[in-house]
């Protein structure tokens, strides 16, 4: 910028964005300039600008725009997201890279556009977030953020197309956090769509009118699954649906807020349905779901948990909904918000031909199974007045819904004799010393016995030394007789069960450990059956872990260890990078016995030893796949470790067995037998190693 003869005064400067590679000066006035290396002057009103307002300019540094996309179908790369989107024609695939893409640098429509990006009229196109570098494989997520600066701004708009495929983004901080909006589905807004996939996407922190988080109107055959959480909206905390037929909504809506509609608000429409976790949302009206008016609405294998509505207390409400329009609640699990709650909610007029079977009600958490017109079931009546197609609640089909009993002691403390159902509350009332028993049963996350989905842990063992906790008790926690299960069902790629850190002296023990993390994606979390961190002088043993998939650490991932053992059976997990059993990371003097089988990954189909000292592994490693390097085992910069188990039937591209890579005393003592590499190394591969021994 320069001014030119007459001085100018009283302008405004405010969030510019300046590359320093393509300009000498970043301003000037005949009186002076401001260079580069004074960009910081360009915030200030000083005798160069003369401005009224001068702010929140921004200097990047020297260097091209970075690359953020591509078209993988007619090549092409864009360092704007909408300039790629705009070149790109049906059948097209436009791939984006794993990175923080903002607004006020240039790589989103700019804050003075309502929307981020546009969609529209463009038919047959597949926007895919996550890529790395090279545009090859999708390693993550594209963050697409707002910045929550704007009252009015939306980051993805979407409308008049057909055969859309939006894939692995992080949509983030529409509209203003905490502010006033104008606008409708500020995170994504989705009008006039037909036959499109929105899948493993989050959308969050979103401000909205309707819709706080998504917002779907005019629409037909779509399929939304993702992670909706941590939105606000007046309609629709998490979702609004208007209009709309033949969509279906699924995944993890959780902790929005709204006046109507907590998780999800539909409005009118036909044949829509919901599936998936919708727990912990709150509106003043159905904490869960609102539905109003609309046609043969379907909810079908939801989890309904801990949603709260504070005037009617009720799960899901639908009104307006006639007898032409019945709609259908199945196969669904309900898990109240306290005291006075209620599962299923009519409002008038009086609605009949519907449908409620195969449902599962907990009775310690709701005051009510159904209400219709004043008339109610609470939670101890006999459940066959809910199963009747009698007049009480007009439905066409009231069949094999159960009510489950309070939920059972499954933890004690024994040397305070306290029970508790949640293993999380017995752990937090627990202090040095202390012994905690676990009944030998199977725990979940959607029934109240660990930590809810909505976080990320199923139960956090921390700062808690000299503990011990015990699973696999019988009723009256006096005999160990097997294991406990915890359980986490592969529901939802931030799902793990068991976090331990920042501790000493625990021994865990007695438990199996199984469906942590989820096959939508397992780039978020690593070891997502155990994580256990800055832990010393601890056993973990008698554990199986299972069907975990994860980023590091397919079952296991244990950081910044030392004088540990863990005696496991780690079986069947994946990694997505290292570790496909179990991954050990900075440990030192660290034992590992057991089995570790059938796990996969890219380096370390078994086990994943890197940053380590003295550290032992003496558990058979049988049948582990690494797409990379080292089938059975994977060791990378370490000191005086040693390998006494025998390996067999693993398999690697380098190092079927075992893959060394500079380190130093390292010893393979164990019997290596029939694995199998398809470059180099079947038994033992070792790269730029120093003093280390076969024997």
């Amino acid at each position: 910028m320069f001014e030119h003869a007459q001085d100018v005064t009283n302008q405004t400067i405010v969030s510019n964005v300046f590359w320093t590679n393509t300009m000498s000066y970043i301003y000037g006035e005949p009186t002076g300039v401001i260079t580069i290396s004074q960009w910081n002057n360009i915030n200030t009103v000083n005798t160069t600008n003369d401005a009224l307002y001068a702010s929140n300019n921004i200097v990047m540094p020297q260097g091209p725009p970075p690359i953020i996309a591509s078209n993988a179908t007619v090549g092409g790369t864009f360092s704007v997201l909408q300039a790629a989107v705009d070149a790109a024609s049906a059948g097209d695939e436009i791939r984006v890279r794993d990175m923080v893409l903002t607004r006020n640098i240039g790589q989103l429509n700019a804050l003075s556009v309502t929307n981020a990006l546009f969609i529209t009229n463009k038919n047959d196109l597949r926007i895919i977030g996550g890529y790395d570098a090279a545009f090859a494989v999708q390693t993550g997520y594209t963050v697409l953020d707002g910045e929550g600066v704007a009252p009015d701004s939306r980051i993805v708009f979407i409308t008049n197309l057909a055969n859309l495929t939006f894939n692995g983004f992080v949509i983030r901080n529409g509209g203003t956090n905490g502010g006033v909006t104008s606008q409708h589905g500020t995170g994504l807004y989705i009008y006039s769509a037909v036959s499109s996939l929105f899948t493993n996407i989050i959308v969050s922190n979103c401000t909205s009118v309707n819709g706080g988080g998504v917002y779907i109107n005019y629409s037909t055959n779509l399929m939304l699954y993702g992670d909706v959480v941590n939105n606000t909206a007046s309609y629709g905390g998490g979702i609004y649906v208007t209009t709309s037929t033949n969509n279906t909504v699924s995944g993890f809506i959780a902790s929005n807020t709204a006046n109507r509609g907590g998780g999800i608000y539909m409005n009118g429409g036909a044949h829509n349905s919901m599936r998936g976790m919708i727990c912990s949302n709150s509106a003043v009206r159905g904490g869960g779901l609102f539905v109003y008016g609309g046609s043969n609405s379907i909810v079908q294998s939801c989890i309904f948990s801990n949603n709260v509505s504070s005037a009617t207390n009720a799960t899901i409400l639908f009104t307006n909904v006639t007898a032409l329009a019945p709609f259908t609640v199945s196969n669904s699990v309900f898990y109240g918000g306290g005291s006075g709650s209620c599962a299923i909610l009519e409002e008038a007029p009086d609605i009949t031909n519907h449908t409620i079977c195969s449902n599962t009600f907990w009775t310690n958490t709701l005051s009510y199974l159904y209400i219709e017109s004043g008339d109610q079931i609470i939670s101890n009546d006999r459940i066959d007045i809910l199963n009747s197609n009698s007049t009480w609640h007009d439905a066409a089909n009231a069949s094999m819904n159960v009510v489950m009993p309070l939920l059972p002691y499954i933890a004690k403390i024994t040397n305070t004799g306290g029970q508790y159902t949640n293993l999380q509350e017995a752990v937090a009332a627990a202090v040095a010393g202390n012994e905690i028993r676990v009944l030998a049963t199977n725990l979940t996350r959607n029934a109240g016995q660990l930590n809810a989905l909505a976080l990320t842990n199923g139960v956090s063992i921390t700062n808690k030394n000299n503990l011990r906790i015990i699973g696999g008790y019988d009723a009256a926690f006096a005999v160990q007789t097997g294991h406990t299960v915890l359980d986490g069902g592969g529901l939802n790629r931030t799902n793990r069960l068991v976090y331990i850190a920042n501790l000493t002296d625990l021994l865990f023990d007695g438990f199996v450990i199984r469906g942590g993390g989820s096959n939508e994606t397992a780039k978020i979390l690593d070891g997502t059956g155990v994580h256990a961190s800055n832990i010393a002088f601890s056993i973990l043993s008698n554990i199986i872990v299972s069907n975990c998939i994860s980023s590091n650490g397919g079952g296991m991932s244990i950081a910044n260890a030392s004088n540990c053992l863990i005696s496991a059976l780690v079986a069947n997990n994946v990694s997505t990078n290292v570790g496909g059993g179990m991954s050990i990371d900075s440990c030192s003097f660290v034992t590992i016995r057991g089995l570790v089988s059938n796990n996969t990954g890219n380096d370390g189909g078994g086990l994943s030893i890197q940053n380590a000292t003295n550290c032992t592994v003496d558990a058979t490693l049988a049948g582990n796949n690494a797409s990379v390097a080292g089938g059975g085992v994977f060791m990378l910069s370490c000191l005086s470790n040693t390998i006494s188990a025998p390996m067999a039937r693993n398999t690697a591209l380098n190092g079927g067995g075992v893959r060394i890579k500079w380190s130093y005393y390292s010893t393979v003592s164990g019997a290596v037998v029939s694995n199998s590499a398809g470059d180099n190394g079947g038994g033992v591969y070792l790269f730029y190693e120093t003093n280390s021994s076969i024997t």
